[in-house]
This record gives structure tokens, sequence and C-alpha cells, in this order.
């Protein structure tokens, strides 16, 4: 199933192995299982008519290192994966995930920036 050359180096060795591929599916269930709490917890503050505003910092940092994750995560494969990375027969979901990692940085950047920043920003333009 994960052919893997024994002369490859350990990177190679372990981003083309079975561990590594559990290790990812795994991580992105945890994602999806963060992401369903935050909405739950989100849904149940609104609908309650609490007045105070639910601390969503927890789950900032969560997305945070997921992301970083996602991004260690496509590094290592292009690294073990080189040409295949682009050229191979799994470019379209390597090309998914480099999409999904742009937007989630942006959105990050965007949520970080404060109004005053964007506006200087298109001052400058």
């Amino acid at each position: 199933i994960f052919p893997v050359d024994p002369n490859a180096d350990f990177v190679t060795r372990m981003a083309l192995g079975p561990h590594w591929a559990c290790l990812c599916v795994f991580l992105i269930i945890a994602s999806a299982a963060i992401i369903g709490v935050e909405t739950q917890l989100e849904m149940t503050h609104v609908l309650s008519d609490q007045s105070g505003k639910l601390n969503h910092a927890i789950f900032r940092v969560l997305e945070s290192v997921v992301l970083v994750w996602m991004v260690f995560e496509v590094l290592v494969n292009a690294y073990a994966q080189r040409w295949r990375f682009i050229c191979g027969r799994d470019w379209l979901w390597n090309a998914f995930d480099v999409s999904v990692i742009l937007l989630s940085l942006l959105m990050q950047v965007l949520q970080s920036a404060s109004l005053s920043f964007l506006r200087v920003t298109k001052v400058a333009r």
C-alpha cells in the first residue's frame, strides 16, 4: 500500500509511510471535532440569550496550532514527493491543501488586522 524506497532519507520514508498517513488523518478528524465543539458552544451561547460574549481565545490558539501543522505537513509531503507533489497523481489534493492553507492564513491575517490598519493600507495604495 505504501511503497517506500528503503534507501530514501528518514523524512521521505516517514512521509510516505503508513504512520504519517494515520497521524494526518487523526489530526484532520481532531480539527473537525474542534470546529464542531466551537460551533456547538457558539450556538448554545446565542440561543440561551446570554448577554456576555463567548471567549474564543482557546479556539483561536487551536486554529493556529492546526494551521502550523498543516503548513508543516504540506512542506514534509512536498519534500518527500518532490516533483510528484506538483505533477504526481495526487497533485489536485496537494493543490487543494495549499489552497486551504493560503485561505486560512489570509483569514487569520484579516481577523488580526484592525480596521485602522486596513485604512492605512488603502491610503498607502
